[in-house]
């Protein structure tokens, strides 16, 4: 059986090799961009909080500079689409309606320099599911 099972195995290794037929190598795998928005984000951070964290007994969260995220994901699309992206969206993140057309803007860009961005997603929320649809996978 042994003898048998050695014959299976090698056979199509040894047939191909005598056709001249060659194994593909494996590809390297290709280094990825990843970009998680969590927390909230706002135009001035200095000025803003989070109320309804407050509310919530979560205390005051960290806000967040939304320009600089944007700023972030414009310095990947200059890059010239040389790595892609990859957006973990398992975080709850809040975006509001101007800062959400604004990450539209933000992933034509991207898409018009040839970035493949992919995401990442659990419980989203409806930000987060705007963001997802607006990746390639």
């Amino acid at each position: 059986m042994r003898l048998l099972t050695h014959v299976f195995i090698t056979l199509p290794l040894l047939l191909s090799a005598a056709q001249g037929q060659q194994q593909p190598a494996p590809e390297e795998p290709q280094p990825i961009k990843l970009v998680t928005p969590s927390g909230v984000y706002a135009d001035l951070p200095e000025a803003g909080f989070d109320i309804s964290s407050m509310l919530l007994g979560g205390g005051v969260a960290e806000v967040k500079s939304f320009y600089e995220f944007i700023e972030q994901l414009d310095r990947l699309a200059d890059d010239g689409g040389a790595q892609p992206v990859l957006f973990d969206l398992s975080q709850p993140a809040g975006f509001n309606q101007a800062q959400m057309a604004e990450l539209e803007r933000c992933m034509d860009r991207l898409q018009a320099a040839g970035v493949k961005s992919y995401t990442y997603i659990e419980n989203a929320s409806l930000p987060q599911f705007a963001l997802a649809s607006q990746c390639d996978t």
